[in-house]
């Protein structure tokens, strides 16, 4: 399996755990690896922080609530732990891969525009795309400004067929903002309309690789998603609508974590003596 990487600053690093012990150092570590692991905050679970950290019940807690008290870690509402950098760094992530996916499709726009000109050009490489800037490919004429198939060829066809594009989609959003509302509704629906669960729903192998991330077998993954399927079926009214399943299916492992880490028995602690108290 293909390891992850994230960026990390290792003198900022340094210079923002100088005051920590090394014994919160590496626990301040471990927690922000499994944020960046699960893609966001965790919940404060404490079976969950046991396995982190690799330790018991006491030493968990009381590592997580000095990180809390030197402002390393934050205790959302929601009961989910988080750390300021990780946050920012997941939502550059996610915003680069929207822009190199925009990058994608308008150098395959520019490529497809120039294979449809005069073939009588030679075109040494289309790679001569790939210093287009990811930060802002706002338009696809300012790509090919910047970037000229190998400065051979003008904007100007490029240009002129994204114009020819957006004046196509202008006339369609124009035409079907003329339709009757009633009948665009059916048709499209309402904005940000949820669906029920379908029955022959399964989880993607990324739901299934978040269940795994709490230590779940894959009989116990197989019965949760059975009961999961059942009680969405069975249940009626709007809590039976969801925009995104996935979502809600990451919620319902993580309050089954927590609901079973709440009936555990706590272990029995002895005095020097040897009784249970």
């Amino acid at each position: 399996m293909k390891g992850e990487y994230y960026r990390m600053d290792f003198n900022a690093w340094d210079e923002g755990t100088v005051e920590l012990p090394l014994e919160q150092e590496a626990a301040y570590l471990r927690l922000c690896h499994q944020m960046y692991r699960m893609s966001g905050p965790i919940p404060n679970s404490p079976k969950l922080l046991r396995s982190i950290f690799r330790c018991g019940h006491n030493k968990a807690q009381a590592l997580l609530r000095k990180l809390i008290a030197a402002k390393k870690i934050t205790l959302n509402d929601d009961g989910f732990l988080n750390q300021t950098r990780v946050s920012r760094e997941l939502q550059a992530r996610q915003e680069l891969a929207i822009a190199r996916g925009i990058s994608g499709r308008t150098g395959g726009l520019v490529s497809g525009v120039r294979r449809g000109g005069d073939s009588s050009k030679n075109i040494e490489s289309p790679s001569s795309l790939h210093r287009v800037s990811i930060e802002s490919p706002s338009s696809l004429t300012e790509v090919t400004r910047r970037n000229p198939l190998n400065g051979h060829d003008p904007p100007e066809p490029i240009a002129d067929a994204l114009r020819s594009r957006r004046e196509e989609r202008r006339g369609e959003e124009k035409e079907s903002s003329l339709r009757s509302p009633k009948k665009a509704e059916n048709e499209h629906g309402p904005p940000n309309r949820g669906s029920r669960l379908d029955a022959a729903w399964q989880p993607s192998s990324s739901d299934t690789e978040f269940a795994a991330e709490f230590g779940w077998e894959p009989a116990r993954i197989a019965m949760t998603v059975d009961r999961f399927r059942d009680y969405w079926l069975s249940s009626a009214g709007k809590a039976a609508v969801k925009r995104d399943w996935s979502a809600a299916w990451r919620n319902w492992v993580r309050k089954d974590v927590e609901d079973r880490n709440l009936n555990e028995p706590k272990p029995l602690r002895r005095d020097p003596y040897g009784r249970n108290y």
